[in-house]
């Protein structure tokens, strides 16, 4: 069993680390302007805003202002779909195509960088690693939900 000094040496590194923050910025990416890119550029064709919303798990009303900011910087294209005004049929421009390319190649840069810092092997237990730590807060800071709740 875990002592109370590296009990609290452990909150000690979260607290100057904040892990959190990473994954934050991360999601923030991934769930802005890059993120709809990212979809667009995989489909390599017109996508529905509604899939859009699906694949970043994001609300309808989020894909409406990044579509309008990425329309406005020439980066998609956005068309009604002919038998409902409703729903919006959204690709890249070239422009935004030849951006994405470029994105691509940068975060694989990116990858490349960090697996040639730590391994692949030390990267997947390190992955392995957060999969066990996210398990075992979820299983027990139920106590916090209960206090949110009140």
């Amino acid at each position: 069993m875990a002592t109370q000094k590296e009990v609290q040496e452990l909150l000690n590194l979260m607290k100057c680390n904040k892990p959190y923050h990473v994954f934050e910025e991360m999601r923030q990416i991934d769930h802005g302007v890059l993120g709809v890119m990212k979809v667009l550029y995989d489909e390599r064709k017109e996508v529905i805003s509604k899939d859009i919303c699906r694949e970043l798990g994001i609300s309808s009303a989020r894909v409406a202002v990044l579509i309008k900011k990425m329309e406005a910087k020439g980066l998609i294209v956005k068309k009604t779909y002919e038998n409902d005004a409703r729903i919006s049929i959204i690709s890249l421009t070239e422009k935004g195509e030849k951006l994405a390319k470029n994105m691509r190649s940068q975060m694989f840069v990116v990858a490349e960088k960090i697996v040639d810092e730590f391994g692949l092997e030390r990267l997947k237990e390190m992955f392995g690693d957060m999969e066990k730590l996210k398990s075992i807060m979820r299983e027990n800071i139920s106590f916090l939900q209960e206090v949110d709740n009140d």
